[in-house]
Parts: C-alpha cells; sequence; structure tokens
C-alpha cells in the first residue's frame, strides 16, 4: 500500500511539473508574439526623426499598379512628416487615365498640408505618364544618369490581314459607322483610318504638352512635341527639370539634411498577426 502510495504521489508531483513546464512554454510563446506583433507594427521606427519619407511610383503606370494602395501610401507619408515628401518616379509611362488619378491625390494632400512639400525625382527613366505624375512636385529632379521627356501621346496596333489573305481566310467587320473598326487588326487599313488615327493622337498628345508648358512655364515655342527622351543636361537647359540631383541630395537641400526612407506598404495588424500565428503554429507543433 504506501508503494502504492509513492507512485501516486510522485506521479502527481510529475504532472504538476509537466503543467507548470507548459504554462511556462506558452508564457514564452506569448511573449514571443507580442515582441514580433511590436517588431512588425513598428518596424522602420528609429529613434532618428528627422526623416523624410520616400513614395516610390515604378514600372508601366496601368492596371498592374495599385492606385488605391499608391493613394494610402501618399496620404500616410505626408500625414506622418514634418516637412513634406519625396516622390521617386521610375516608369516609361503607360496609361495616362491612371497618371491623372495619381496626379489629382498627390494634389489634393498637398492642398491639405500647404506648409509641406513635394518634390519629384526622376530615377532612371521618367517619361510619359511618369514625367506627367513629376509634374505635380514643387521641384522636379533628376540624377545624372537619368533619361527624361518621351513628352506626347501614341496609339499602336497590328495589322494581319495581309496574313490571312495568304492563308485563305476572309474576315469582315460591320461597322455602323466609317471609323468604328478602324483599329481592327483583322481587316485592311484605309488612308481614312490612318487619318482619324493621327488626328487623335495628335490631340491627345498637344493637350500633354500643354500641360508641360503650363506647368513648367515654358515658351510656346519650346520644342517639347518630338516625343524623344532627354539625357538630365538637356532636360536641365530645357526646363523640364529643376536640378541635377539624386534623392539623398534632395533630401540633404530641401529637407534640412533629413534621410529619405522609402515608405514600404503597410500590412493590416490583423493580417499581421495571422502571419506570425501561423509561424507560430509550425514550431509549437514541432515542440510539442
Amino acid at each position: 500500500m504506501d508503494t502504492y502510495y509513492e507512485l501516486a504521489s510522485r506521479d502527481l508531483r510529475a504532472n504538476a511539473r509537466w503543467k507548470t513546464m507548459r504554462r511556462l512554454a506558452w508564457g514564452a510563446v506569448v511573449a514571443v508574439v507580442l515582441t514580433l506583433c511590436v517588431l512588425i507594427l513598428f518596424s522602420g521606427e528609429k529613434d532618428d526623426k528627422n526623416v523624410v519619407p520616400v513614395v516610390r511610383i515604378t514600372g508601366e503606370i496601368g492596371p498592374a499598379l495599385d492606385i488605391d494602395s499608391l493613394h494610402r501610401q501618399i496620404e500616410r507619408a505626408m500625414a506622418s512628416s514634418k516637412s513634406g515628401i519625396i516622390l521617386a518616379i521610375d516608369s516609361p509611362g503607360g496609361d495616362p487615365n491612371h497618371a491623372v488619378r495619381i496626379k489629382h491625390r498627390i494634389a489634393s494632400v498637398a492642398r491639405e498640408f500647404p506648409e509641406k512639400k513635394v518634390v519629384a525625382v526622376c530615377e532612371r527613366l521618367c517619361a510619359s505618364a511618369g514625367y506627367m505624375i513629376a509634374l505635380e512636385g514643387s521641384v522636379i529632379a533628376a540624377g545624372p544618369y537619368s533619361l527624361v521627356g518621351s513628352i506626347g501621346a501614341v496609339l499602336m496596333n497590328g495589322n494581319f490581314s495581309d496574313l490571312l489573305n495568304k492563308v485563305g481566310v476572309t474576315y469582315k467587320a460591320y461597322a455602323s459607322g466609317p471609323y468604328k473598326a478602324m483599329l481592327n487588326p483583322y481587316i485592311p487599313s484605309t488612308a481614312a483610318n490612318e487619318e482619324k488615327a493621327m488626328q487623335i493622337v495628335k490631340t491627345l498628345g498637344a493637350r500633354f504638352s500643354s500641360e508641360v508648358r503650363e506647368r513648367r512655364k515654358l515658351s510656346p515655342a519650346a520644342d517639347i512635341d518630338g516625343g524623344e527622351v532627354w539625357t538630365t543636361d538637356v532636360a536641365l537647359e530645357m526646363k523640364l527639370i529643376d536640378e541635377v540631383a539624386v534623392i539623398e541630395d534632395v533630401a540633404e537641400k530641401h529637407f534640412a539634411g533629413a534621410r529619405p526612407v522609402v515608405v514600404k506598404r503597410g500590412r493590416s495588424l490583423p493580417t499581421a498577426l495571422q502571419s506570425v500565428n501561423e509561424w507560430l503554429a509550425g514550431r509549437v507543433n514541432l515542440l510539442f
């Protein structure tokens, strides 16, 4: 009987120790979770408060660019900054309507914080719709090896009608007007269609050029309509940019020596917690 009680007591003590160890382990897990959450929420925060946010706009301006997310980045960056933001643009251009949406949001935020600056920095390439966005900067800078310009419009389509004829395929388009099917790639283009297409691109290109002349205070005779891109020294001479500088130079000159910090796309707290929970779950399963 004594042996039985001794074994039972030993089991109870072992169970108590095991429960204590589990509580300590779960306490450690909770501490790790809280620490990771704090790191995620405040990642990028430094003791140095003299920083200027850099919002990057890269790649083709179009549906692939998450404009709503970019708008939130611009808003958060301007609201949190003491003196303004830097727009770092590296884009070959794209959809002008998407560019106009971005321009409107930048202008709206600038009006909301009139005491803060918006400086645009052209990086490798700042062309077409990319340069259109740069016009919202109170100052436009470009690096010494940047390319700037491509002011104008372009309308492109292929034509496969000759190929269809060679393989004996006939394609017809029944259009309600003479220009309704003018960009159809399977029917021969006509002189009237090509003239109409040129009218469209000239109208759109002239609208872009007019905006550039107005925003940059250029002479009506300024030769910017050729559609070419220019090196930085030529763009500076043509007054398409204000200075030759990279991001660090701009931060030093226009933001009192602030440290440029790229704004990263934030993650919501629930998403961050979910990721931490999944990561920990995998480790806990291995441990227990």
